[in-house]
This record gives structure tokens, sequence and C-alpha cells, in this order.
């Protein structure tokens, strides 16, 4: 899958519209923030269906229904494919980071953070080395 010809422009675009939304389940959580942020670099809805729930564990319960992965972090890991070093992120990726609320999904910012909503901490940028690994969306073309 390759990235749209204007991916840095719809991925900005992306990026603000969620700059102040709150964090909510099936609405606005990592999994949603994330795979909205890759439909933004690609034009691709991974996540067509899921959507809805209002628990964590609604939410992991249809994603392995609909998708058959076990998680949110094994999705991104078979969809997207782990670069070998966080290193080598651009912006768009995802990131996979420790949280209070367990291993949550994140969009490379640049070099040096991530763009993060969590329940309890909300909207943050936290520091690209905290990534426990980066997946890359689309093409590696800049």
């Amino acid at each position: 899958m390759d990235r749209l010809s204007d991916w840095r422009a719809r991925l900005v675009d992306y990026l603000t519209e969620w700059r102040d939304v709150p964090f909510a389940y099936g609405t606005a959580d990592c999994w949603i923030f994330a795979m909205g942020a890759a439909h933004a670099c690609t034009g691709q809805d991974h996540i067509s269906g899921v959507r809805d729930y209002d628990t964590r564990d609604a939410g992991l319960s249809l994603l392995r229904e609909i998708t058959g992965r076990k998680s949110h972090v094994d999705f991104v890991y078979r969809t997207f494919g782990k670069l070998p070093s966080i290193w080598l992120a651009m912006p768009g990726d995802i990131a996979t980071i420790d949280t209070h609320d367990g291993i949550g999904l994140g969009v490379v910012q640049g070099d040096s953070g991530i763009y993060v909503l969590t329940e309890h901490d909300g909207w943050q940028v936290v520091p690209l080395e905290k990534a426990r690994g980066v997946y890359a969306v689309g093409s590696r073309g800049r």
C-alpha cells in the first residue's frame, strides 16, 4: 500500500482535527486515532466496522471478531510491519508505547515525538524513544 501524494497535508489536517478531542472508547481512543492517521496517509480504512464500543474489553472483543487478530497491537504488527529501529520512523507511522492503560498506539510526529491519546492522560506528545516499536504506514517514500 502506498501513501497518497498529498499524505502530508492530509495527515496535518487529521491531526489538527484531533488536537482537542477528549478520549472516548469507540469514537476517540488510541486505536481509532492511530488507524485514522493511517487512513489519512493511505486512503485505506483499515478498521471498517471496528467502532461503536464503549469499553476497552468490548473494543478488543469486536476487533477479534471482525479482524481475527487478538489485540490492537497484533493487528498493527500484521498489517503494517515493524520497522527494525524506531529511528527509521517517519510522520504518520504508528508507534506502540506503554501507557497507564497498557500498551497504546500513537502516531509518529517526526524525528522526536509521538502523538498519543489515552484514557488517563488525554492528548499528549511523548518522546519517540519511549516507543516499544514503530510500524511503517505505506511506502517509505518521503
